[in-house]
């Protein structure tokens, strides 16, 4: 029989003989041969058993004649996994850079051609994606008359910050006469109007500014 070990690694060579080494970081006693007479006899077919013990590298190995070899390997330990906490920030900072990303590029590409980007209209578009937030009205969140109040702005227009004030601070036109860029209003609730019978409007928490249908009876107010 032949059989040699490195740290980490052993290498049994067996037969007719049963061999069993526990290796645990530190030598352990060297083994002994039996001195059961079935296992003396000339069946077990056993013959010159030297053995050798090293410490404290840990490396062993005995010859026996006319034997089989059988070769077992221990594997080393696998790798610690990586710090759950760590992963899941990196999922979440490239989850929110994904998000940004993707909200920039559905304002941009949703404007439509024929429409300026200074216009109303096209500033309105440009919005889309943004969070509603009470009684907000930065890009951060806004509520419906802060959404409608930042995009007059940015045309140089000023209007006034509630829904109602705005309503009553303009002149209200018949829906025939309306153009997109006008203000639509229900009085707790206005939208910009961009024609077709479709407006821009920030509307309720959880929602973000978007494309939706004309709903109920508002009226249209021009500034």
């Amino acid at each position: 029989m032949n059989l040699t070990s490195t740290r980490g690694t052993a290498v049994v060579s067996v037969t007719g003989l049963a061999i069993t080494a526990a290796v645990a970081g530190v030598a352990q006693a060297a083994p002994t041969a039996s001195t059961d007479p079935a296992l003396l006899s000339p069946a077990a077919n056993v013959t010159n058993l030297p053995t050798t013990v090293s410490v404290p590298d840990i490396s062993w190995s005995a010859d026996i004649e006319d034997v089989e070899d059988i070769a077992a390997t221990a594997e080393a330990p696998a790798p610690e996994p990586v710090a759950a906490e760590e992963t899941t920030t990196q999922a979440g900072t490239a989850t929110a850079t994904a998000a940004v990303a993707a909200t920039a590029a559905t304002a941009s590409a949703a404007i439509p051609a024929n429409v300026s980007s200074s216009s109303i209209v096209g500033i309105a578009y440009s919005l889309l994606g943004i969070p509603y937030a009470y009684g907000g009205s930065s890009l951060a969140g806004m509520d419906c008359s802060g959404f409608t109040q930042y995009v007059y702005a940015q045309a140089g227009i000023s209007i006034p910050r509630t829904s109602y004030a705005q309503e009553a601070g303009g002149t209200i036109i018949p829906a025939s006469e309306a153009v997109p860029g006008d203000l639509l209003s229900w009085g707790y609730h206005v939208a910009i109007y961009i024609g077709d019978g479709m407006m821009i409007d920030s509307s309720t928490p959880g929602t973000v500014t978007s494309v939706r249908a004309i709903w109920g009876s508002p009226v249209y107010v021009r500034y």
